[in-house]
C-alpha cells in the first residue's frame, strides 16, 4: 500500500503509522485471548445425573493444551507474515515485540501477588509494558490462586511434577510416575517453548523464582517461631548439659 503523510487542518497524519497501530492493537487482542483461553487446566465433565464435575487435567490433557496454543499462535504468525508485504510493515518484528510485551506484562502482574512491601506492586497504569494506544486486555482470573495465564501455567507445571506423586530422574532429565511412565520430560518442555516462546519460558523462570522465595520465607518464619517457642528451652538444656565445652560430658 502506498500511503503518504497528509494534513487534517494543522494536524499531520501518518496513514502508515495509524495502520500499524491498528494492526498491533488487533494482534495484541488475538494473542492475549489465545493465551487466556487455551491455558486452562481444568476439565468439565457431565456426571451420570447431569451435573457438571470439574477435575484437574491429566498430563496428556496438559500437553494437548500446549499443542493447541502452539498451533493457534503459529497460524496467527504465518498469516501475519503473509500480509506484511501488502501493508509494508516488518511483520516478524511486530509479532516478537507484541508477544514479548504481553508475556512480560502478564508475568509482572502475576508477581505482584508476592510483593507484600508497600509500594512494591506495579499497578496496571504504572506498568512499562502497558500502553494507552495499544492496550493489553485484562481478563478476569479463572481461579483463586492465579491472576492470569502465567500463574495458571506455572502452578500446573508444579502440580504435574508434584514430588509426592512423581520422581525426578537426573539421567533421564524428566519426572516419572512410580510405575515408570514419564510424565514431564524434554518433550514437554519442547512443547512449552513452542507454545509460549523463549520469552514465556524466561517469564516462567522469574515467576517460579518469586514462588521459591515465598516458600523459603514461610519455612524460615515457621522455624523461627518453633525455635523461639519450646525448641529454644530444649536447645538451652542441651547446651547446659554439654558444658563445659573443654571436657567430655
Amino acid at each position: 500500500l502506498a500511503m503518504e503523510r497528509t494534513f487534517m487542518g494543522v494536524i499531520e497524519l501518518d496513514p502508515k503509522k495509524l495502520l500499524e497501530d491498528g494492526i498491533r492493537k488487533q494482534l495484541v487482542h488475538q494473542i492475549a485471548a489465545a493465551f487466556h483461553n487455551e491455558l486452562v487446566f481444568t476439565v468439565k465433565e457431565v456426571g451420570m445425573l447431569g451435573g457438571i464435575r470439574v477435575r484437574e487435567a491429566s498430563i496428556d490433557e496438559f500437553e494437548a493444551r500446549l499443542m493447541a496454543l502452539a498451533t493457534r499462535l503459529e497460524g496467527y504468525r504465518r498469516s501475519f507474515e503473509y500480509i506484511q508485504d501488502y501493508v509494508n510493515i516488518y511483520g516478524l518484528r511486530v509479532w516478537q515485540e507484541e508477544t514479548a510485551r504481553i508475556v512480560s506484562y502478564s508475568v509482572e502482574q502475576e508477581c505482584n501477588t508476592f510483593l507484600t512491601r508497600a509500594g512494591g506492586a506495579v499497578h496496571d497504569w504504572q506498568s512499562a509494558f502497558q500502553s494507552r494506544s495499544i492496550p493489553i486486555p485484562v481478563f478476569p482470573p479463572l481461579d483463586k490462586h492465579s491472576v492470569n495465564f502465567t500463574g495458571r501455567l506455572a502452578r500446573e507445571i508444579l502440580r504435574q511434577t508434584d514430588p509426592s506423586k512423581t520422581i525426578y530422574l537426573y539421567p533421564m532429565s524428566g519426572w516419572f510416575h512410580e510405575r515408570g511412565r514419564e510424565l514431564v520430560g524434554i518433550s514437554t518442555f519442547s512443547l512449552l517453548k513452542s507454545a509460549v516462546g523463549v520469552g514465556g519460558v524466561a517469564g516462567l523462570d522469574r515467576l517460579l523464582s518469586f514462588m521459591t522465595v515465598r516458600r523459603l520465607q514461610v519455612l524460615i518464619d515457621y522455624y523461627r517461631d518453633a525455635i523461639e517457642g519450646g525448641a529454644r528451652s530444649i536447645l538451652g538444656g542441651v547446651e547446659r548439659a554439654l558444658q563445659p565445652y573443654g571436657t567430655l560430658p
